[in-house]
């Protein structure tokens, strides 16, 4: 953990916890996991406060609020480490990519899957476009829209 003494104004994810604006989120006590190996952080506001993704190496996406410093949800599905996760820019839905090859589309409002991408050997990143229609994800070897 940093110093207290730190002002952290910055996201990172480390090998075993979320680090945001100097505080500790989770580690695991609940199940979920923040961070972890291949871990994914992101964040979005919006009308159900200000939440926080984070993929881990236990194939779970959890997600956080950050004005209550609580967890939130643990969002299951994914059979290998989740790498990356993105808000749509309307903060509806989330989206997370796993080494498992797939991309999990998420209710933000029921948090549950609402569709299952498959069809890349491991999937290392996923991004909205600006209008939230296109969902991106790539792998090591190709990027698909």
């Amino acid at each position: 953990m940093p110093p207290a003494h730190c002002n952290i104004r910055y996201l990172s994810a480390g090998t075993s916890a979320a680090f945001i604006i100097g505080r500790r989120l989770g580690g695991g006590d609940d199940g979920s996991e923040a961070g972890g190996r291949g871990g994914a952080l992101h964040g979005r506001g919006g009308a159900r406060g200000v939440l926080q993704s984070t993929g881990s190496s236990s194939n779970v996406v959890a997600v956080w609020n950050l004005i209550s410093w609580q967890h939130v949800a643990t969002l299951l599905g994914h059979t290998g480490d989740v790498t990356s996760t993105a808000f749509s820019p309307n903060g509806t839905q989330l989206a997370s990519g796993s080494v498992d090859g797939s991309v999990r589309i998420w209710s933000v409002s029921a948090f549950r899957a609402s569709a299952v991408l498959t069809g890349q050997p491991s999937v290392s990143g996923v991004a909205w476009a600006p209008d939230g229609n296109t969902l991106a994800s790539s792998s090591p070897s190709y990027l698909e829209l």
